[in-house]
């Protein structure tokens, strides 16, 4: 998006930290498979994108389904690099062999399956348990428990890999019968749903925003955004470029 903004450029380039990071590690001419869903255009422009930066590197490229790889042990026989930009826990559909080799992979991988520990959002119930301190994260996120048999007041239920806001019941949000859904099945599978207390979003020009960022090897890569109308991210929400003034 930088291009038609004059003035204005990204945070950081994303890509351009990928290429930095598989290059330490990866000797040319390497192929890098990017793994994603085929069924989402979105999915295949976003790794298209990566792809092309990266050839212009001279990195080959294939774009993949997960079972499309083949292994021996924990080494991908295809490519010398994984990209997944795959839903960690999608890959349990795969054959058992499959599944161990993702996730003891020990070919050069983007997003490495083990990740979903932190995809999860039930590891607040467990982070005082180990030995890491995201102190930040801990600063920001709302209180947060596991379900109960009965959901205090203000709060709300949240999958514990829900993703675009998918069974998130903010009020005002969904429907009657959508809201009874959500409570029944969190009640049903306390083990997959986390409650968080609900906190006030602001909109800014009539929109709510949300900021993520991208962390390669620990070192910030890049922002994305989303935008919604309504105070939740769910699909209806707009994603937006994050550009900073040139020079600032």
């Amino acid at each position: 998006a930088a291009p038609h903004f004059p003035g204005y450029q990204p945070l950081e380039h994303f890509a351009e930290s990928l290429h930095g990071e598989l290059s330490s590690r990866l000797v040319n001419p390497a192929t890098v498979a990017y793994l994603y869903d085929s069924h989402t255009v979105e999915d295949s422009q976003l790794l298209r994108f990566l792809g092309n930066h990266l050839a212009g590197h001279g990195f080959g490229q294939m774009h993949v389904e997960p079972n499309q790889l083949n292994w021996h042990g924990n080494q991908v026989q295809d490519a010398d690099a994984i990209v997944r930009h795959y839903p960690a826990e999608w890959l349990e559909y795969l054959p058992s062999t499959a599944l161990e080799a993702y996730f003891n992979s020990e070919t050069v991988s983007a997003n490495h399956p083990v990740a979903v520990i932190a995809q999860s959002k039930r590891l607040p119930l467990i982070w005082d348990k180990t030995d890491v301190e995201p102190k930040t994260w801990k600063t920001l996120l709302p209180p947060t428990k596991a379900v109960t048999k009965v959901k205090a007041r203000n709060w709300i239920y949240k999958p514990a890999f829900g993703r675009v806001g998918e069974g998130i019941n903010v009020p005002g949000t969904i429907s009657i019968q959508e809201d009874k859904l959500i409570n029944n099945t969190a009640q049903q599978n306390k083990g997959q749903w986390i409650q968080q207390k609900l906190f006030k979003s602001i909109p800014v020009d009539g929109l709510h925003l949300a900021v993520g960022a991208f962390v390669i090897e620990g070192k910030f890569a890049g922002c994305f955004a989303r935008a919604s109308s309504r105070p939740i991210m769910n699909f209806t929400a707009k994603e937006l470029p994050v550009l900073r003034r040139q020079n600032v």
